[in-house]
């Protein structure tokens, strides 16, 4: 008689199928300048048969590439272009590990920065102005900036436009509020901006207020 025990009619003998298992996803470069660059990225996986790379953002970025990873670990190498824009980027990219209809997705982000001059910080001391008037000092606190300049919203401010140096990392320039006859209190906007090498960022606009007349 033979010691081996039959299985139940309709029994399945195949083996469970295991889920997908992302155990790494790296970028050899995190963090790069604004002219960009190549970076690696590494996917050490488990139980996946293929992984698909895509970037997810920037969301215009077009892009696809599908390996094999059946021996746990698949790269992609990917060249970021130059940053034209205003602003840091922040170039992520999504791994979706897959097999068996199954599927584990992970992300890493790379972080490209700007070589446009921007301004941090804007502000006016004091934001609050008599109704006698009085003088505001405006102060801009700039990166990659060789200057700043100073303007009112609408325009037409005596004294503004003025372009300041800021290479230093700040520039600042004064203005004079004259008397409020009016018993209104009035808001007004000014706006400050830098330039550098590279060019110019987004404008920054704070506002000051000045108490009403008698």
């Amino acid at each position: 008689m033979s010691l081996t025990s039959a299985l139940p009619t309709g029994a399945s003998t195949s083996t469970p199928r295991s889920a997908p298992v992302v155990k790494s996803f790296t970028s050899s470069n995190s963090n790069l300048a604004n002219n960009g660059g190549t970076v690696k990225l590494t996917a050490k996986v488990a139980h996946a048969a293929t992984c698909r790379f895509a970037v997810t953002h920037p969301l215009d970025w077009p892009g696809l590439w599908i390996r094999s990873c059946r021996t746990g670990v698949a790269t992609l190498t990917f060249k970021i272009p130059v940053n034209k824009t205003y602003n840091i980027i922040k170039w992520v990219f999504e791994l979706q590990a897959s097999a068996n209809h199954l599927a584990a997705i992970k992300t890493v982000t790379v972080t490209q920065n700007t070589n446009a001059a921007l301004v941090t910080t804007f502000t006016a001391t004091p934001s609050k102005v008599p109704a006698s008037g009085g003088t505001v000092r405006l102060t801009a606190d700039a990166v990659r900036a060789s200057t700043c300049r100073f303007s009112s919203l609408p325009a037409g401010w005596s004294g503004l436009p003025k372009t300041v140096a800021c290479a230093t990392g700040s520039g600042s320039t004064t203005i004079t509020f004259d008397k409020n006859p009016y018993p209104i209190s009035n808001t007004y906007y000014f706006l400050a901006s830098a330039s550098g090498v590279a060019g110019g960022g987004v404008s920054k606009e704070i506002s000051v207020t000045q108490a009403a007349g008698p």
